[in-house]
């Protein structure tokens, strides 16, 4: 069992969080799902933000449940728990949608954006991971 270091798990989940919104920003912009309220140069510092936020979420999570989950590899245990905590954001949007389907829409290629983005969130905080362990 190792000594829980959340310091390093929030760091290297914030600093991928960042790069993971530098990639969420440049996916958006092409696939183009949706309208930005501003240019990209001003929605820089908006998605790296987000990204740190989400980033810190996975890399601690990392940190306190990395040795308990039954998966091999930083890379698949980054990826499971993005993915597991994009789920807790979409699974409640889902049942508003269902309780008031006027206000709360299910926009089918945004949520494949999402999870798909969630993968590589995992993936680049797993590699970050893995780096520094070598």
């Amino acid at each position: 069992m190792h000594a829980v270091d959340l310091k390093r798990g929030i760091s290297i989940g914030a600093y991928g969080g960042m790069v993971w919104g530098l990639v969420v920003l440049a996916v958006s912009a092409y696939l183009k799902f949706f309208a930005f309220d501003f240019t990209i140069l001003h929605d820089i510092p908006i998605f790296m933000a987000g990204g740190a936020g989400m980033g810190l979420i996975v890399g601690a999570f990392m940190e306190v449940l990395g040795e308990r989950l039954p998966f091999e590899g930083a890379v698949a245990k980054g990826i499971v728990l993005s993915v597991a905590i994009w789920l807790v954001f979409f699974i409640p949007g889902v049942f508003l949608h269902l309780i008031k389907p006027d206000r709360y829409t299910v926009e089918i290629p945004l949520h494949i954006q999402g999870l798909f983005l969630a993968m590589v969130l995992g993936m680049i905080i797993g590699g970050l991971w893995k780096k520094g362990r070598d």
